[in-house]
């Protein structure tokens, strides 16, 4: 399911303040079970790949591939700025160059089937996803963002919204789904006149084999470009109504079978707002013009881009759906940045509006005199000379920060790497994690004792799993060196070389950090310089040691 947008109306400014209070406001965020899962990732790399200890009963089985399905267009769309008459569709496996030759990104939806082996890629089972939904010990599930959507099927104004963590009894409508695959039961919701989602965010974060196969299946993109994977399952008739989404984003059936209903055009944001029903909790519209429905099965995979509206309604009691987001800042995302950087140290900054040549003429009338004359010639309003004043000291400003390359750099650097979701101190600080966390790291608890190892040739160092990396150069303007960007943050490299430039672009883009990748970058020897950033990088918590060391598995990202 794709909507990562949907928020309950009446619940979005809390949501918003929350989303922007400072972490050092929240005592909790420290938590050292939060702490406890970044010690433990390194070993749940690979078992987690092969689903986590089934508490609830086994997977439920993935039924056969259906035919996908094409219906005569009905009703769903508004007005829309682009449209098109069809959907293309090609077959997979999913390959980027095949993508790129639809020339669909950022366009026009298209259908790709049997793009992925659901059977044999890392991809979360059923069970995973329950159980990051649940809290299982006090802290432990607090930063995982879940939703549970309910709605009466065939209504637009039912749609409630629950946020998680959950209990178990809370979700066992969704736990015994796996069990009923065994004992026959019709897994039918126990309240029948309503049917539910169950929506989980960053789920790459913690299941690092997602987040591998994702790096391999997806690594065309920028890594500043991808958001997180987010997974919905639902029972028959389970969905969260119509809606549109900002981003690109790529539907993965993961298993069971959906049918998607997709609007013949975009959507403008007046649009979707004058259509939202008012009644509902999520953002759902309410429009009527023309949609064309499919129906996919495992593996297939579903390409829409930004404000194209969809549908999804699961049509088997075993429909899980992987999401792959992506990003990107709008233009008042990015002016929004530029007001809240402004600093009274700068002298356009705190240059305020003056009228000093208007004295003389004030003074060569009296106002009173011209009122009982009737004339107004002399009327004080705002004219437009005024306001053409205030706006030049509008653009002054925003020009000379604009022009400033080392300013602007940071600014966007940081902004496309900065978490779209409370992240409560992921990743932690080598330096604030207990003793017993670090204990379960052995080797990879040093920062120093890490990158040694790497470089000796064992093991590798990969990015903290969810977190966005990007990099930039200034060098051809020679005023600055690179500069990595991560999790909001800058970490300038003071290094020119080419050696140097391929690093970054391997933290930020590329495979897990190896001896032998390093080599293949044209990377014979670390500068001491470039090893003392990768310990700074250690040390954050953005990288972290690991002794699955992938070099024996392609290094081609699709």
């Amino acid at each position: 399911m794709s909507n990562h947008d949907a928020i309950p109306l009446n619940y979005l400014y809390l949501y918003c303040l929350f989303l922007f209070l400072p972490l050092n406001t929240v005592e909790s965020w420290g938590d050292p079970q939060v702490i406890r899962r970044q010690s433990m990732m390194i070993r749940r790399r690979t078992a987690m790949s092969s689903g986590i200890p089934n508490r609830f009963g086994r997977t439920p089985s993935t039924p056969s591939i259906p035919s996908l399905a094409w219906t005569t267009p009905t009703t769903l769309s508004a007005t829309s700025s682009s449209s098109w008459t069809e959907i293309p569709c090609i077959e997979g496996p999913f390959h980027v160059k095949s993508f790129a030759e639809t020339h669909c990104w950022g366009q026009k939806p298209l259908l790709l089937k049997q793009s992925f082996n659901t059977i044999n890629e890392p991809l979360p089972n059923w069970n995973d996803i329950c159980q990051l939904a649940i809290a299982q010990e006090e802290g432990e599930a607090e930063s995982i963002t879940s939703r549970l959507i309910t709605h009466e099927p065939g209504t637009l104004d039912t749609f409630k919204l629950e946020f998680g963590p959950f209990s178990e009894s809370e979700l066992s409508n969704f736990i015994d789904t796996a069990a009923d695959d065994d004992d026959g039961d019709d897994g039918k919701n126990e309240d029948s006149s309503h049917v539910s989602t169950l929506v989980v965010n960053d789920v790459d974060r913690w299941i690092p084999s997602l987040s591998d196969w994702m790096d391999q299946q997806f690594g065309f993109l920028p890594r500043w470009r991808r958001d997180d994977a987010q997974v919905s399952l639902a029972r028959v008739g389970g969905g969260i109504g119509p809606h549109v989404d900002n981003y690109d984003v790529f539907l993965i059936q993961a298993s069971g079978t959906r049918t998607w209903k997709i609007g013949l055009g975009t959507l403008s944001v007046k649009d979707e707002f004058d259509n939202l029903v008012e009644a509902s909790e999520v953002r759902v519209l309410d429009l009527d013009g023309d949609f064309v429905a499919i129906e996919v099965g495992p593996g297939d995979c579903l390409y829409l881009p930004p404000r194209v509206v969809h549908w999804g309604s699961a049509t088997s009691d075993d429909c899980m759906t992987l999401s792959v987001g992506c990003r990107a800042p709008s233009a008042s995302e990015l002016l929004q940045r530029v007001a809240e950087s402004l600093s009274d140290s700068s002298v356009l900054a705190t240059t305020r509006y003056t009228d000093i040549e208007d004295i003389t003429s004030w003074s060569d009338h009296d106002p009173i005199q011209k009122q009982q004359q009737g004339d107004g010639s002399q009327r004080k309003d705002l004219s437009k000379k005024v306001k053409n004043k205030m706006k030049r000291l509008v653009l002054d400003l925003i020009e000379e920060q604009l022009e400033d390359d080392a300013y602007w750099d940071k600014l966007v650097g940081e902004l496309v790497t900065e978490p779209n979701r409370p992240t409560m101190d992921y990743p932690i600080p080598l330096s604030e994690m207990e003793n017993e966390w670090k204990a379960g790291l052995g080797v990879w608890a040093n920062s120093e004792t890490a990158l040694e190892r790497v470089l000796g040739g064992t093991g590798v160092l990969r990015r903290a799993e969810g977190v966005g990396f990007a990099w930039s150069s200034n060098l051809e303007e020679n005023k600055m060196g690179p500069i990595l960007f991560a999790q909001g943050r800058s970490f300038p490299l003071n290094d020119n070389s080419d050696a140097a430039l391929a690093l970054l672009d391997t933290i930020a883009n590329g495979l897990p950090l190896s001896r032998q990748r390093l080599k293949n970058q044209g990377i014979q020897v670390l500068s001491e310089t470039m090893k003392s950033f990768l310990i700074d990088l250690l040390e954050e918590g953005l990288l972290y040691g690991d002794d699955d060391d992938d070099d024996e598995k392609e290094d081609t990202i699709l």
